[in-house]
């Protein structure tokens, strides 16, 4: 997945072009950096074309061009709702109040940092918008339910004195519908999963967007006050 660097500002120059009414073509600024022997260390930032295309996945102009399947519009548009507030598949997840879920292709879309990338904008407006939808997103997830079936996602493959880890969530299936890293929400078979430690975090999901649309709310009223007190 690409990463943003929209809200650190600039987010008034993007543009976006219509090529056909089911084609478009916007410009996002992404991180660059390079792997070091301490870690991945962020060195710059570049921007970049994107293209999307009803019924195809985003296409990246960089490096020759590619696209992932992951990748999904509302990743990059001012309407969307930053994944560390709600998960991927949460409804509805769009300041606009559609219960589409996450997509490739929408003619509302808007480039610009999602809700909860930038503090300063979200609050107002933005975060009204966000207050009104809270109480109507479905916060089912397969990761907790209780028929995702995890068996076969991590390996363990000891060698020597040292144990190698590998996580394949492509392996997770639901036991009921039978199919493969299956994300759907609604879904009438959703159950909450018995594992406490899963249920502890479906709870902690749950109120990541309540208290940052709080805090956004304690934020609009100490400008306030100061507006008043100068």
């Amino acid at each position: 997945m690409l990463s943003s660097s929209m809200n650190r500002g600039n987010d008034d120059e993007q543009k976006v072009v219509w090529l056909s009414p089911r084609k478009l073509v916007f410009e996002w600024e992404t991180e660059v950096g390079h792997h070091f022997p301490w870690g991945y260390e962020v060195t710059g930032k570049k921007k970049i074309l994107v293209i999307a295309e009803e019924g195809k996945d985003l296409y990246f102009l960089e490096d020759g061009g590619f696209s992932t399947e992951h990748d999904v519009l509302c990743f990059f548009c001012d309407y969307g709702i930053d994944l560390w507030l709600v998960h991927r598949g949460d409804v509805p997840s769009c300041l606009l109040g559609k219960d589409c879920g996450w997509v490739k292709f929408c003619r509302d879309f808007t480039p610009g940092p999602a809700f909860g990338q930038n503090k300063k904008k979200d609050m107002g407006e933005r975060r009204r918008r966000a207050e009104k939808i809270l109480s109507k997103i479905i916060w089912e997830h397969c990761i907790y339910c209780e028929h995702w079936n995890t068996e076969n996602v991590v390996k363990i493959y000891p060698e020597g004195g040292t144990t190698f880890i590998e996580s394949d969530y492509k392996n997770a299936f639901c036991e009921i519908r039978e199919r493969p890293h299956h994300w759907k929400t609604p879904c009438r078979n959703f159950k909450l999963t018995k594992d406490p430690k899963k249920r502890v975090q479906f709870e902690r999901q749950k109120s990541k967007l309540r208290e940052y649309i709080q805090e956004l709310k304690e934020n609009e009223k100490l400008e306030q006050r100061s507006t008043i007190v100068c």
